[in-house]
């Protein structure tokens, strides 16, 4: 699928997920609907402290790459989430919601200790090439979670 048309898909999937909540318009109201989106397509049936690393991954990566948080998630296949279809249950958004509004403001702590990226072990086909034992912070329900930059 061409660049442009998968932008698109994620978009309105995006979108989709978004309608199921109201959305406060403002920056925050916007990254923290992000956040929840990236939860609910990354994280769902996590723990809540799993679901709010998933979280700070995102914001750790934004932060120090110095790019913008939308940015960041819509990066081509960085959070896979974002770049396959499924189906999301409501309950689960509104348990998302929440996590990502903490996330976003201080509440709840970043548990992963600084890390950049995460992967679910027992998912990938192939290991990346980025994953070295030496750069893992953590482990949390299902994903470890490391330090690359």
């Amino acid at each position: 699928m061409p660049m442009d048309l998968a932008r698109v898909a994620v978009l309105s999937l995006v979108l989709l997920l978004l309608s199921l909540a109201p959305v406060d318009a403002s920056q925050e109201g916007r990254e923290i609907a992000l956040l929840t989106v990236l939860i609910v397509l990354e994280a769902e049936g996590e723990p809540t402290l799993g679901q709010a690393a998933v979280a700070h991954v995102a914001v750790n990566r934004a932060r120090k790459l110095g790019r913008p948080l939308e940015e960041v998630l819509f990066a081509r296949w960085e959070f896979t989430g974002f770049w396959v279809s499924r189906r999301v249950d409501r309950q689960a958004f509104q348990q998302a919601s929440h996590v990502a509004a903490q996330v976003h403001r201080g509440v709840i702590p970043d548990p992963t200790h600084g890390a950049t990226h995460y992967l679910n072990l027992a998912r990938v086909r192939t290991v990346p090439i980025w994953y070295e034992e030496r750069y893992v912070t953590t482990t949390i329900g299902r994903h470890t979670f490391l330090r690359l930059y």
